[in-house]
């Protein structure tokens, strides 16, 4: 809704709308609402639609409409805007008989007013006028449109079409293999772009690595240390989970409307979206989860040996992604950030409790045994 006489600006106009000629040629309809178009801009468009309060005055060929007007006694001057005719004959009695109505009122006044009451009353009248001629242009309008051949013309779009093969479409979908790879690429990019928060993930995992290794460092393999362990996988397996939970909060509330945008049109399925952005984040995820379990495995003094470590570390890589598969989940219901992070300790504290490391499985009320079940922290 550009003003007029921006000469820069209705040249990008012209330069989009010939665009779109290349999108709707596809098969897409694509509707522009413009203020005060130029000739040149009105010549580009394929269909018009005039409508005056909620009724069409013409729906047709934009190159027609000129001469349609024409048709019915409004002939546009050879110098004029059409676009400008069109809106002024629209408008044009009413603006004459509001002109002649003030004159009259102004003499009526200078005769007859004694009050600012008088006034209210003849400015309350003269609007109410002016509407009701307004209403009446419209509808003369609206009739000379219904009864036009442009009109017959137009509602043929009314009709019932011819039934598609819809098997068609879906022969056409693009393979999932093609939706997964530029969805991959795309985010492999994004997160190019952000090296500083890759930066800021490492140097976050070795800090706790190495407090939560100076914190249960070298324990010995005595009964009296069993607790202490319990606690150091505890606290290994939540620093590790909440790394995995905190990206989706934080990104996907971002990301879901381009990617509801983008899967309402048909670019590609959520399964795509959803794998596509795993394995784009897995790089980042073995890499902190490498880092942390190299420093805390051998500072706490696990196991001794390359097979328990192993095992250690792809606990730690399971545990991760399905935490970032909870944080999505999460933040799939419930699309605002605050709300989800208010929410996300009803899902997640019960998870906890029911983990083993809080309560006993054997103490664990019959029922609550499903919840143990659920919860990924145990299994």
């Amino acid at each position: 809704q550009e003003s007029r006489g921006l000469g820069d600006v209705y040249k990008r106009q012209v330069s989009l709308i010939n665009n779109s000629h290349l999108a709707a040629n596809t098969g897409r309809t694509i509707i522009y609402t413009i203020h005060q178009p130029s000739a040149e801009i009105l010549e580009v468009f394929d269909r018009l639609l005039l409508i005056g309060r909620g009724k069409t005055m013409y729906l047709g060929p934009a190159r027609k409409a000129v001469s349609y007007f024409a048709s019915v006694g409004y002939e546009c001057p050879t110098y004029e805007n059409p676009a400008d005719f069109m809106m002024r004959i629209i408008h044009e009695d009413k603006e004459e008989k509001t002109a002649k109505d003030e004159s009259k009122d102004k003499v009526r006044t200078d005769k007859t007013m004694t009050s600012l009451d008088s006034i209210d009353g003849l400015n309350s009248q003269n609007f109410e006028n002016e509407e009701l001629h307004e209403k009446q242009q419209v509808e003369v309008f609206y009739k000379k449109f219904a009864e036009s051949k442009a009109y017959k013309r137009s509602v043929k779009v009314k009709e019932s079409p011819p039934e598609v093969d819809l098997s068609i479409f879906k022969s056409s979908k693009t393979p999932f293999y093609t939706q997964f790879s530029k969805l991959f690429i795309r985010y492999m990019i994004n997160l190019s772009r952000e090296p500083n928060a890759a930066r800021a993930n490492v140097a976050q995992t070795v800090i706790f690595g190495v407090l939560m290794g100076l914190i249960f460092l070298r324990m010995d393999h005595s009964n009296t240390s069993v607790q202490d362990r319990a606690g150091c996988l505890f606290f290994a397996a939540i620093f590790i989970m909440f790394g995995g939970i905190m990206g989706p909060f934080m990104l996907f509330a971002t990301e879901r409307k381009l990617m509801m945008r983008e899967y309402l049109t048909g670019l590609y399925t959520p399964s795509a979206y959803y794998v596509s952005k795993v394995v784009a984040e897995e790089p980042l995820f073995l890499m902190s989860t490498i880092v942390f379990s190299a420093i805390l495995y051998w500072m706490v003094n696990f196991k001794d040996t390359i097979e328990a470590f192993l095992i250690f570390f792809l606990v730690m890589v399971l545990m991760i992604n399905i935490a970032f598969a909870f944080g999505i989940f999460v933040i799939a219901i419930f699309p605002d950030p605050a709300t989800a992070i208010n929410i996300f300790p009803i899902f997640f504290i019960p998870l906890m409790i029911f983990s083993g490391f809080y309560l006993n499985s054997k103490n664990t009320p019959k029922y609550f045994i499903w919840i143990e079940y659920l919860s990924f922290l145990k299994n």
